[in-house]
């Protein structure tokens, strides 16, 4: 495992958990806008221990530029959880967190049901049909979000498409092999 001269981990190594928005009053707390729910579940870190990064360098990974953070506290208000920092002190402070990106050691990460997974362990998965055959259909890309269930982003071997993530389709996750097997109805992967 190689760590900077900051003994930050590297991108790889880094699981993001939200986003913060913006300040919240004016004693150094921030706004996250977290990429998981529900939202109390950021209590459940095993350690207070995070890591921040501007948002624009979530595409292209972290850099020297990454701080690690002490979370002191954690209040909510709406979809948000109000975060305060050991290192950040005041509300000038907390503005240049301004839209940069809360991460976290996924080591540090609460623990899941059976049958649950984190998003960053279902990408670069393959999905292969159901059966004998297991017809190779592509490999994740992506979680995305969406009202009734998520979706698997998926790159196929013409183009992308979306598969719901649900239980009638999807029928197996191999974490050892790093395989989905899937029942996709005729025509889904040309929507």
């Amino acid at each position: 495992m190689q760590r900077n001269e900051a003994n930050i981990p590297t991108p790889d190594e880094l699981v993001a958990l939200g986003k913060i928005t913006r300040t919240q009053g004016n004693a150094g707390a921030v706004r996250l806008l977290p990429f998981f729910s529900p939202v109390t579940r950021i209590e459940e870190l095993k350690t207070p221990d995070v890591f921040v990064a501007p948002a624009a360098q979530e595409a292209t990974g972290i850099s020297g530029s990454a701080r690690r953070l002490t979370i002191e506290s954690v209040y909510y208000h709406k979809q948000f959880a109000i975060l305060t920092f050991h290192e950040v002190p005041d509300m000038t402070s907390a503005e240049q967190l301004r839209d940069f990106i809360l991460y976290a050691e996924p080591r540090n990460l609460w623990e899941l049901e059976e049958a649950q997974f984190f998003a960053y362990e279902l990408v670069g998965m393959k999905l292969v049909s159901v059966g004998d055959d297991r017809v190779d259909i592509g490999r994740v890309v992506a979680v995305e979000d969406g009202l009734a269930h998520d979706y698997l982003r998926v790159a196929g071997a013409k183009r992308e498409f979306l598969v719901p993530f649900v239980r009638a389709i999807v029928r197996r996750i191999d974490t050892v092999e790093r395989l989905i097997e899937v029942d996709i109805p005729p025509g889904l992967t040309d929507l």
